[in-house]
């Protein structure tokens, strides 16, 4: 759902077939302005092979742009899992990334926030 910012006003519904997941952070942002005035958002969940990926995508004037999608997943090489990231600016962000391969050091296989720790990365995105 996107809203103006000043008011709550002018909803509408926005949608891409690009990424599957969430949107929510837990305790942790997933969207941000950039300087272009552009919403970067982060999107993390299973793809329609099942395998976990984190994506950063693009909100330019109200719709997601179709042409830009950064996965994280695939330039790692390995399925992940996030909560949210931190954008710094000109394009470099802070993420924390879960592989969803690991073993905790209880012997619990797959990440999450108990028993494993998370990979932190800093991305370009541009």
């Amino acid at each position: 759902m996107v809203v103006d910012y000043n008011d709550l006003s002018k909803m509408s519904v926005i949608y891409t077939d690009k990424v599957r997941g969430g949107t929510n952070g837990y305790h942790t942002p997933t969207q941000y302005v950039n300087e272009a005035g552009e919403i970067l958002q982060m999107v993390s969940g299973a793809n329609a092979d099942s395998k976990n990926e984190v994506h950063i995508v693009k909100i330019k004037n109200g719709e997601y742009d179709e042409t830009f999608d950064y996965n994280l997943s695939t330039k790692l090489g390995k399925e992940s899992k996030s909560n949210g990231w931190f954008y710094a600016g000109n394009g470099i962000g802070h993420i924390y990334i879960f592989d969803v391969n690991s073993e905790g050091k209880d012997g619990t296989k797959g990440a999450s926030i108990t028993g494993t720790g998370a990979d932190q990365y800093y991305i370009g995105i541009y």
